[in-house]
């Protein structure tokens, strides 16, 4: 895993399963935030802890692959909030690419994903 230093979040990038009203969500559907699940943070981080679900912008921070998760690495104020709504929180999953990763550019049109 990544251990986050100074301003830097690290966490796991989560998708929506199901809406509140319980429809499914397509996987090929594309939101424009992205949720994380914080797994470290920096020694300068003062809002954020580990365990949180945060909300940032799809394409802040960095994006790291490892062991077939997506980890996104963002600067605390890259971070728009975090998520306390628990119907939200349980309709969230952490996600795993499939197929080879390795070597393979995170940013991609329409990544396959295991949801």
């Amino acid at each position: 895993m990544i251990n986050a230093v100074k301003d830097k979040v690290v966490g796991i990038v989560m998708v929506r399963e199901k809406t509140a009203g319980g429809l499914i969500i397509p996987s090929n559907t594309s939101e424009p935030q992205a949720f994380c699940k914080v797994t470290s943070v920096g020694e300068n981080v003062t809002t954020i802890k580990v365990g949180d679900i945060v909300v940032c912008h799809l394409r802040a921070g960095m994006d790291v692959v490892i062991e077939r998760e997506i980890i996104k690495v963002l600067k605390e104020d890259e971070i728009y909030g975090t998520l306390t709504d628990e119907a939200t929180i349980s309709s969230l999953k952490e996600i795993k690419l499939i197929g080879k990763t390795e070597g393979t550019p995170i940013i991609q049109a329409k990544p396959k994903l295991i949801i």
